[in-house]
């Protein structure tokens, strides 16, 4: 019993033992192995590089204690043995440096660092390149033109591939959609209307492990379209010695050029005042004889096409100036002004049809001269019985205040200038009691002539 017992133990030490040596066996190889690959090392010791296209990169290498020679290989297994270009090699005191100049997408991989006496005695990187987004063909100014297809260009370049999305005036765009057709290099519009101009922006979005990037490009559509007459009048009026503006507006993109014709002449703008500005063209006209009434025509055109608007001028009678002008209330920042306001019972032509304000502080009039063009001017129809609001004042201010009437044919001459006092904050009362009857009387009177 006592011999099995020694045997059994004499047994199973020698198994332990083995097991043990081959262990230690085991980690000699695996460090020699370590130590032998440990012989080739790398500055910086990356073992994975991350660079976007057009970087430059250097990485060298050298042998422990220069062992011995070493050679650098390109992720195709290819030696690299260039001396200069965007891809070389460079001997760096006792190192071989790899130099990359401007990267491209072609060195994705493993590079490797090998000594010359065994393949297996080398020390590697891996090269991720990512490549920026980029904006290719992307106009910031794109045309299109009404009622057509249009596609707005807009093709972003990048690696990882980006993912685009779209912006209308600030608003997010989902697809799909009615009307919008997202491309690979654009926007595609069905069937463009004006009002589809606007701002549009092209977001692209790349994510990978190794980038998170976002970019966007605001791109301004312009519809372009033939003009739109937009003027309404076709006849206008202007009295003896008085002046009229003949008016003509189109809408139009590009905008319109205007032009005005007389018996179907062509206007000299040398000899004749016209003031143009986008969308509105204005003849001035003043009346000195009986010849100068009659047909005029305006053109407004551009390079999608043209529209005609004609108007006939005929001769008025001035407007008398109102028979009253008094202060009916005040407040702090508010005129209550009566100007004996009433509505013709048997209406003509020529009736007053409403009128005209000029405002402006005494010490601003005084210090500029009486000069009546700094005036702020208000404009108001005629309603019967009505007394008008001039708001939005100074408190404690004087003002000064001239009226004139306005009917078809122009103005009538403004009544002598009145100076009017707004209140301080605090108001008297009897001046809120006259202000608020007079607000009640207006919105009263307003509401019954607009119901009937």
């Amino acid at each position: 019993m006592f011999g099995k017992t020694m045997k059994d133990t004499y047994r199973n030490c020698t198994s332990t033992m083995g097991f043990g040596m081959i262990v230690v066996f085991l980690a000699a190889f695996m460090c020699g192995v370590e130590s032998h690959r440990e012989k080739i090392s790398l500055q910086p010791p990356l073992r994975e590089v991350v660079r976007s296209v057009n970087d430059s990169y250097i990485v060298t290498c050298n042998a422990q204690n220069n062992a011995m020679a070493v050679r650098w290989q390109n992720p195709k297994k290819g030696s690299i043995k260039e001396r200069r270009g965007r891809v070389h090699t460079e001997d760096i005191r006792d190192s071989l440096a790899l130099v990359f100049e401007h990267i491209t997408l072609a060195d994705r991989g493993e590079w490797s660092c090998l000594g010359d006496d065994a393949e297996d005695t080398k020390s590697s990187f891996r090269m991720i390149v990512n490549e920026e987004m980029s904006f290719v063909d992307t106009p910031i100014v794109q045309l299109a033109r009404e009622h057509r297809d249009a596609t707005i260009r807009c093709e972003v370049k990048g690696d990882p591939e980006p993912v685009i999305s779209w912006d209308y005036n600030g608003k997010s765009l989902q697809f799909p959609h009615e009307k919008y057709i997202k491309l690979a290099d654009g926007l595609f519009i069905k069937r463009v209307h004006r009002n589809d101009s606007g701002e549009y922006t092209c977001r692209g979005f790349q994510v990978s492990p190794s980038i998170v990037n976002s970019k966007e490009q605001r791109i301004r559509l312009n519809v372009q379209y033939k003009p739109t007459l937009l003027s309404e009048d076709n006849i206008q009026y202007v009295y003896a010695n008085g002046t009229v503006n003949l008016t003509c507006e189109a809408e139009a993109e590009p905008p319109a050029n205007f032009s005005w014709f007389r018996h179907g002449k062509k206007i000299n703008p040398r000899q004749q005042t016209i003031h143009t500005a986008k969308d509105i063209s204005q003849l001035e006209i003043t009346l000195t004889d009986a010849s100068i009434l009659g047909q005029y025509r305006c053109k407004a055109s551009n390079p999608l096409g043209n529209v005609d608007h004609e108007i006939l001028l005929k001769e008025g009678v001035k407007p008398e100036p109102p028979a009253k002008f008094i202060l009916r209330g005040v407040s702090y920042d508010i005129l209550d002004v009566d100007v004996g306001a009433a509505k013709q019972r048997e209406p003509t032509e020529m009736d007053t049809i409403g009128y005209r304000f000029q405002i402006m502080p005494v010490n601003v009039f005084e210090e500029h001269d009486q000069d009546w063009t700094l005036a702020r001017q208000i404009d108001f129809p005629v309603e019967d019985n009505f007394t008008y609001l001039i708001t939005h004042l100074e408190p404690h201010t004087r003002y000064i205040v001239r009226v004139a009437s306005r009917n078809l044919a122009g103005l009538s001459e403004y009544t002598d200038p009145k100076e009017f006092s707004t209140h301080s904050h605090g108001i008297s009362k009897a001046s809120t009691n006259r202000l608020a009857s007079s607000l009640i009387i207006f919105f009263l009177n307003y509401a019954l002539c607009h119901l009937n």
